[in-house]
């Protein structure tokens, strides 16, 4: 126990000094202390950009210019600590003549102690779906299980939240086509909630925007059987009530013979055999 709490006191400690470090992340003017040991052995992006004879294997230094410093530290969190905090640090930020420097709270969806706490718990939501995007970017397959993990246990959570809409739209717009993990966990959750959030309306306009996340919703009802193909029985009660209904074709008025075509009972449908009009 001492030994296993004195290891993770060890990593916490290279990663908040940077002692021994032989690799920088750069990332909006903040420069991050890292170990190649630590860090390219568990992702194939730097590894492929700092040990495979690219300038950056050179200067070994990258600069990450799509990503927030918030974000790397959580990343850095995880290869570290093997853990990340979705509504804060795992790791103090430090002062800026630090190895790690601080990061304005103004700045950062990272903060806990905001006033707004519908606004708080949609950043623990953000944060976490971009944790997921950058652990897709850089290849580290464990962080983006336990970013989607989180990611999970918030919608389940907070599926009736007034903002759960906003973040599932923000989630498809931030995770790349080829990335339906997150699209998956939502769409079972509003699967599971189907009615109640439909009522509500606010699901809707981004079923509409997103398609693939609506086929995703009918997918799972399926699936569950919440949704069931009718058996031909069902087809031919609603057949026989509509022919015990009518005696004369509504168009032509002659005496209903009926004509029919492939397909059609499935609706409910037949023609009269006379003008082929659908009944």
């Amino acid at each position: 126990m001492s030994a296993l709490s004195n290891s993770s006191d060890f990593m916490r400690e290279l990663l908040l000094e940077g002692q021994f470090s032989d690799m920088e992340i750069i990332c909006q003017d903040v420069t991050f202390k890292a170990h190649r040991a630590i860090v390219c052995t568990q992702s194939r992006f730097f590894n492929s950009a700092l040990c495979d004879g690219f300038k950056e294997s050179l200067d070994r230094s990258i600069n990450l210019k799509d990503e927030t410093p918030e974000t790397i530290e959580r990343v850095l969190s995880f290869l570290y600590l093997r853990e990340y905090q979705d509504d804060g640090h795992a790791v103090l930020l430090q002062p800026t003549t630090d190895p790690i420097p601080s990061i304005d709270a103004s700045d950062s969806v990272s903060q806990g102690d905001t006033s707004n706490n519908t606004e708080a718990l949609k950043a623990r939501a953000l944060n976490n779906i971009l944790v997921f995007t950058a652990a897709d970017k850089f290849q580290i397959d464990p962080l983006k299980n336990l970013a989607s993990e989180k990611f999970s246990k918030w919608v389940s959570e907070n599926w009736d939240s007034p903002i759960f809409s906003e973040v599932v739209e923000e989630a498809l717009a931030l995770t790349p086509p080829h990335e339906t993990k997150l699209q998956e966990i939502i769409a079972v959750i509003i699967s599971s909630h189907i009615f109640e959030l439909i009522d509500r309306a606010t699901i809707l306009p981004v079923l509409s925007s997103f398609g693939c996340l609506g086929l995703q919703v009918i997918l799972d009802l399926v699936q569950k059987g919440r949704v069931k193909q009718p058996s031909e029985c069902d087809y031919f009660q609603v057949l026989a009530r509509k022919l015990n209904s009518r005696r004369h074709c509504r168009h032509c008025s002659a005496a209903l013979n009926v004509r029919m075509e492939r397909g059609e009972y499935q609706i409910g449908t037949f023609r009269c055999a006379a003008c082929h009009t659908r009944h």
